[in-house]
């Protein structure tokens, strides 16, 4: 299946082995329990769970095989702000770029949630796009609205 993010119909998704043999299925809503139509950005973590970034309305997690869904919010303390534009996945983190908060990121082995904002050098809290370069020493780009692109050292960035 491709899952596809849409401005006002929410995630859908698309088979594409039907499109293959010429038979067109019609995009589907994979889960009522997203309740955001507006979606900004989608992450794949492994074969079963979809990140889905919203326009104003968080984020959620989506495992495909217990169809379960778990939302982030600026009001639950997880993510600096609602309307989340992009993320990456690297070995050590998920990082989501979001509109007024900074980056906002979650170490996978302990599940502990962080922030990169002004104090920590960026140069504006919008960050239209996230980027990872793996070599030579791990690196993250975040992409700005205004303040240009900046490099972030992954291994400067404590889980503690």
């Amino acid at each position: 299946l491709l899952y596809i993010g849409t401005m006002n119909l929410g995630v859908v998704s698309l088979d594409i082995e039907a499109i293959e043999t010429g038979f067109f299925s019609a995009f589907d809503r994979i889960n009522p329990g997203v309740e955001a139509r507006n979606i900004t950005m989608l992450l794949a973590q492994g074969m079963d769970t979809l990140w889905i970034g919203t326009y104003g309305r968080g984020l959620y997690r989506w495992q495909e095989k217990s169809n379960q869904i778990v939302h982030y919010s600026k009001s639950f303390g997880q993510i600096a702000d609602d309307w989340v534009l992009s993320g990456v996945k690297t070995a050590r983190a998920l990082y989501f770029g979001t509109f007024g908060g900074g980056i906002s990121f979650i170490f996978l082995n302990s599940s502990k949630w962080q922030r990169i904002g002004l104090n920590q050098g960026l140069p504006s809290l919008d960050i239209s796009v996230l980027t990872y370069l793996p070599a030579p020493a791990g690196s993250l780009f975040a992409g700005t609205l205004g303040g240009g692109v900046v490099e972030i050292n992954e291994a400067l960035l404590n889980e503690n």
